[in-house]
C-alpha cells in the first residue's frame, strides 16, 4: 500500500465528521491494539485500516448509503458550509485542485493531469475508486472482531458494576438470521431460506454472547444458516469465565452447551431471570 501521510491526516478528518462522539473511544492506541492482535500492519494513507473503520461506523449511521456514497456525502456537506475554505482542510483542497488543473493543461494527460489509476493525487480529498477497491480487500474481518473485543474489555474495566448480577457477571446467548444481499458469493457461501412469500432470500446466522444490561457484544459468529445455533454457542462457550451467569433461550437447552458452561466454572439461567 503507498503511503501519503497528508492525504491520510486530510481523510481522518473527514472520515470522524459525523462520528466525533466516539473519537474518545476508538483512539489510535485501540486502534493499533486491533491491528497488532490481527496481525496487520497501519500505514499512513488515506484508506487506511483506521479511517476504514469510521467510514465503516458512517455506513452503519446511514444504512442506506454505501462507503462511496459516504465518502462523497460527507465531503459535499463540509464543502457546503460557509467557512469551509478558510478552514485547513478546504485549503489542501483548493491548493491541490489548482495544482491538478496546472498540471493538467502542462502535461495534456486528461483532466487531472494524471492515469487515473495512479493513486498518487495532488488534491487530498480525492481517491481512485480503484484505490478503495483494493483497500477492503486488505480488511480482514479479524480486525473488526479484535475491535470490538477491545472496546469491550475497556467498558468491563470502566463500567463493571453495569454488567453485574449479585456477584456474577451476567451474559445472555442469542441467535437470529440476517438478511443479506442477493449476490452469487454470498448465496453460495450462506445459504437462503424461503421467505413468507415462498421466496429464497439469502440469509446468515449469527450467535452472540452480549452483556443485556447494556446489550454490548462480548463475542459472536456470523456462520453460513446450516450451522445450528447450539453448535455455534458450543464455539462461545470457550469465551467464558469463571463465575459467568448466562441466561439461555429453550432453543439452548443442550446437554452438550450446559456441560461446556458447566467446566467453564459459569452458571445457566433461564432468560425469563432477567425480569427478577
Amino acid at each position: 500500500m503507498f503511503t501519503d501521510e497528508l492525504r491520510a491526516e486530510v481523510w481522518e478528518d473527514i472520515c470522524q465528521r459525523d462520528v466525533r462522539a466516539l473519537a474518545g473511544k476508538i483512539t489510535p492506541a485501540v486502534l493499533a491494539e486491533a491491528a497488532k492482535r490481527t496481525g496487520v500492519v497501519l500505514v499512513k494513507s488515506p484508506l487506511c485500516l483506521g479511517n476504514l473503520v469510521w467510514l465503516g461506523i458512517a455506513c452503519a449511521l446511514h444504512m442506506s448509503l454505501d462507503f462511496a456514497c459516504i465518502l462523497t456525502m460527507t465531503l459535499k456537506l463540509l464543502e457546503d458550509q460557509q467557512e469551509f475554505y478558510s478552514s485547513e482542510l478546504g485549503k489542501a483542497r483548493r491548493n491541490g485542485q489548482r495544482q491538478e488543473r496546472g498540471k493538467a493543461g502542462k502535461t495534456g494527460k486528461g483532466k487531472h493531469g494524471k492515469s487515473k489509476h495512479c493513486p498518487q493525487r495532488d488534491d487530498p480529498t480525492r481517491l481512485s475508486e480503484e484505490a478503495f477497491v483494493k483497500a477492503r480487500r486488505r480488511m480482514p474481518l479479524a480486525f473488526w472482531v479484535n475491535l470490538i473485543i477491545i472496546l469491550g474489555e475497556q467498558f468491563q474495566e470502566q463500567h463493571r458494576s453495569l454488567l453485574t448480577f449479585h456477584g456474577y457477571r451476567l451474559l445472555a446467548v442469542d441467535g437470529t438470521c440476517i438478511d443479506m444481499a442477493n449476490w452469487k458469493r454470498l448465496r453460495d457461501y450462506f445459504g437462503t431460506a424461503k421467505n413468507a412469500r415462498g421466496r429464497q432470500s439469502v440469509q446468515a446466522r449469527m450467535v452472540m454472547l452480549q452483556f443485556p444490561f447494556t446489550r454490548l457484544p462480548y463475542r459472536y459468529e456470523l456462520c453460513p444458516l446450516d450451522e445450528g445455533e447450539v453448535t455455534i454457542a458450543r464455539r462461545l462457550a470457550q469465551h467464558l469465565a469463571k463465575n459467568d451467569l448466562v441466561l439461555l433461550d429453550a432453543c439452548f437447552w443442550s446437554y452438550g452447551l450446559l456441560c461446556d458452561i458447566q467446566m467453564r466454572g459459569s452458571k445457566t439461567g433461564h432468560q425469563s431471570a432477567r425480569s427478577s
